[in-house]
């Protein structure tokens, strides 16, 4: 209490966790413009009559579930089990798999969830059903662990792990089921090539060889240079036809990194006016979110593109 106003916050802690003693704190310190950052404020429940409203970032998890750009075994949101072999071996079942598969959520939504753990909730997003997670169920989210792990900072100050103050537990469950193909509708799905499909396109192409180039901006000449390049370095180690993958990603980034729709219209013009040769270069769009977590995400980029047989990676 300030005894100079006579300003002060009488809580009532009975059968109140310690969390939500805070987030009262925190409310009211806002209310009175002492706090003016609104990641602290509690924020209401993602889950409706209807099911649980997802993020872009959990449908983008959900896009490389679906289309199969993770290790096959990993048919949900990672349990606290595969969450910390992840974080501490870079593993999944014996896979390859340096960053974690999450869905975070706030007290309010784990709150709302007790009366439903155990049971099969739909997942909506933009006001769609898109699938369902079979036996639900959540565990604590520790937020500081997880990003000294993956980022080497506590820093709240990081883009990953600013996007999840606020945010408590984490939603897992035994399977997910999708009710149709995922799809965002944007004028850029013809583009969200599953691993099967880019092979197929390999596969025609009469590709002996596959290098991909994974980036989140658009391309410029050093690029271009980089690749024409590098195609000619695998010919003159015996390859005969190099094939590019162009492999943009088009998951949840920073707000001011470049929209998706802009690189891909880039990327290809820059195919049409020959400046990287169409003949040899398949454009597909990757689904997962970025983390900007250094050289743990590329190996992650990495060990995905395996999934549809590219033999080479270029990384910057």
């Amino acid at each position: 209490k300030n005894f100079e106003t006579g300003v002060g916050v009488n809580i009532d802690t009975n059968g109140k966790s310690v969390l939500e003693c805070c987030e009262i704190i925190l409310n009211r310190l806002f209310k009175l413009n002492i706090l003016k950052d609104q990641r602290y404020l509690s924020e209401p429940s993602a889950l409706t009559n209807d099911g649980l409203n997802i993020e872009e970032e959990e449908f983008n998890w959900l896009q490389c579930i679906q289309q199969g750009w993770v290790p096959s075994n990993l048919k949900c949101f990672m349990n606290e089990e595969q969450l910390l072999e992840c974080l501490y071996f870079k593993t999944s079942d014996k896979n390859l798999q340096s960053l974690p598969i999450m869905y975070p959520i706030n007290e309010n939504t784990n709150k709302d969830l007790e009366k439903l753990l155990g049971t099969n909730v739909n997942l909506y997003y933009n006001g769609k059903k898109v699938a369902q997670i079979e036996k639900i169920s959540t565990f604590p989210f520790r937020l500081e662990e997880i990003s000294a792990k993956l980022f080497g900072t506590t820093s709240l100050h990081h883009p990953k792990t600013e996007k999840y103050v606020g945010r408590t537990h984490l939603v897992t469950g035994e399977n997910i089921v999708f009710y149709d193909k995922l799809e965002f509708n944007d004028g850029l799905d013809q583009f969200r090539l599953t691993p099967h499909e880019i092979k197929e396109r390999i596969k025609e192409m009469k590709a002996d060889c596959v290098y991909a180039f994974q980036l989140r901006n658009p391309l410029h000449n050093g690029h271009c240079m980089l690749l024409n390049d590098t195609r000619k370095q695998l010919i003159e180690k015996g390859f005969k036809n190099p094939v590019l993958l162009l492999h943009p990603c088009g998951g949840w980034t920073k707000d001011d990194d470049v929209p998706l729709k802009p690189r891909v219209d880039q990327h290809h013009a820059i195919m049409e006016n020959g400046t990287l040769d169409k003949n040899n270069t398949i454009l597909a769009i990757w689904p997962a979110p970025m983390f900007y977590g250094g050289p743990l995400e590329v190996l992650f980029h990495f060990s995905s593109r395996t999934l549809c047989d590219v033999n080479f990676m270029i990384v910057g």
